[in-house]
């Protein structure tokens, strides 16, 4: 007991001392994006060569390579920017590979380009104005303005538990400051790959200071942003789900407008016969054949509920597989293309059962004071009177379940994705800070415990361990195990009503 006293006195100190010098957060958080501008600065670097095939090179030095070299092909009129006809091309040289080995390097090669980039057109659209540059100078601009991007996410969240949470600006600095260094690791990894995330988490902090804001101005651009995450990638989509949660229907239709508006604007620019086309073979590569095969990109630093699925139980998903005794040969009976149909249509509905818990929980937040507050127009002008989701357990929680379910259930989610927790975790951090002024401490159930230890351990530790350690537990999906045991706890926890689990603190 004298331990936790001494524990929570001393919490309070260091709180007070820091809140109270908002300068020297400002300064810590300008030194920790410049750290991250730093490390991206590696993605500048050129690509590393094939020697058995002169000209040729391994493979796209980053993300941003995959998008700039599909912003030129897009500008340049590449009849074929998704490397689609690539599929032919290699079939026909893996039938040439017994007489010349260079054709299976060449059939290689080819493959992994297919589906290099995997976004609609509307990202190599942004992006045109950078291929008038080259590679690494256009490497620094993009790298320059997604840090900025997520100084601007920051300063959104800042002003959001400002407006919202009644902190005071030291506590939302250091609420931003407590989330930078605990997802260090991801955030790491966003920069160092040339990701598009940063502005991703720009436009979610967007979206919901806009469906959270009271008047009908900001919830039409809330909608309008959604709509234009949702056309950079797919899995922004999960984000309508705030719409149901908030209430604002307008949204909706904004967000439908945005998204039509983002994949037919580059008509204007490619020609219009053309932008279909590209919106065609995206859809053939992306939404059709992908999903037919389910299994792709199953290695080891993929931390998705299909590639964990795909280490486990099938041969050839990651040449490390088997020095961690992977896969695990179970169910004998089944072989071949029979035994990747099953697995397949197993991950597939322990998708669809996450997905639509996650709608429930929408849905129950959304109505929580009954279907009849949707037909009261009393209600409906007074429902920004008691607006403060942002500090209900409940609704952080969903934010929560929203970004971890979207990433797991799709096909591919490296860790650096996980980057985008950054939201609702500094919500999180925001009202433990508001808990420790009022002297109100809560104490934290066993799935919010495993949670915070969970991106402790892999969003800020993990870099600190052994290469070997980091291999397995990536390997064996950890990360996602920990989410899968965890989220339902969050889950009851949010179902049980705005303030569960605690005290409603001041400011909230």
């Amino acid at each position: 007991m004298q331990v936790r006293e001494y524990g929570k006195a001393f919490a309070t100190r260091q709180v007070s001392f820091w809140t109270a010098r908002p300068h020297l957060i400002t300064i810590a958080l300008g030194i920790l994006l410049a750290g991250l501008f730093a490390s991206g600065l590696r993605i500048v670097r050129e690509p590393a060569q094939l020697d058995l095939i002169p000209g040729q090179v391994a493979g796209s030095r980053s993300d941003f390579d995959d998008y700039y070299r599909a912003s030129r092909a897009f500008a340049a009129g590449d009849t074929d920017p998704y490397h689609i006809n690539n599929l032919t091309q290699a079939a026909r040289l893996f039938g040439l590979a017994d007489q010349d080995p260079n054709h299976l390097l060449e059939a290689i090669l080819l493959l992994r380009q297919v589906g290099s980039y995997l976004y609609p057109p509307w990202l190599a659209f942004l992006l045109t104005p950078l291929t008038v540059f080259s590679y690494p100078v256009a490497a620094v601009l993009f790298q320059l303005a997604s840090v900025l991007s997520l100084a601007l996410a920051l300063y959104i969240m800042r002003r959001m538990l400002v407006e919202f949470g009644n902190l005071s600006i030291g506590e939302a600095l250091l609420a931003c400051l407590l989330t930078l260094v605990a997802i260090a690791a991801f955030m790491d990894g966003n920069a160092a790959n040339g990701n598009v995330g940063f502005f991703l988490i720009a436009l979610f902090a967007a979206v919901l200071y806009g469906l959270l804001k009271p008047g009908w101005r900001y919830t039409l651009l809330a909608g309008f942003l959604l709509g234009i995450a949702i056309a950079i990638k797919v899995t922004p989509v999960f984000w309508g789900l705030l719409i149901l949660a908030t209430r604002r229907w307008l949204a909706g239709i904004m967000a439908l407008l945005g998204l039509v508006l983002a994949l037919f604007l580059p008509g204007f620019f490619y020609g219009h016969a053309r932008n279909l086309v590209y919106l065609h073979d995206w859809y053939d590569l992306i939404l059709h054949s992908y999903q037919k095969l389910t299994f792709i990109r199953s290695w080891t630093n993929n931390q998705s509920i299909v590639a964990a699925v795909g280490r486990f139980f099938l041969e050839g998903q990651d040449a490390a597989q088997y020095q961690w005794g992977l896969p695990w040969l179970v169910w004998p009976a089944l072989h071949g293309g029979e035994r990747l149909e099953w697995f397949a249509a197993l991950s597939q509905k322990i998708n669809l059962s996450w997905q639509f818990a996650l709608l429930i929980l929408a849905v129950r937040i959304g109505l929580r004071d009954g279907i009849a507050m949707l037909w009261s127009p009393a209600a409906w002008l007074a429902r920004t009177a008691e607006y403060r989701l942002i500090g209900q357990r409940a609704f952080i929680w969903l934010l929560v379940w929203l970004v971890s379910v979207s990433l797991f259930t799709a096909g591919v989610s490296w860790f650096h994705a996980y980057s985008m927790l950054f939201v609702p975790l500094v919500l999180y951090c925001g009202r433990r800070l508001v808990e420790i002024r009022a002297g109100r401490w809560t104490r934290p159930l066993w799935s919010e415990r495993v949670w915070l230890g969970m991106l402790l351990l892999f969003g800020l530790f993990f870099l600190l361990l052994p290469s070997l350690v980091r291999e397995g537990l990536a390997m064996y999906a950890v990360f996602v195990a920990l989410q899968c045991l965890v989220l339902p706890g969050l889950w009851i926890e949010a179902w049980r009503g705005p303030h569960s689990g605690g005290a409603k603190p001041d400011g909230f």
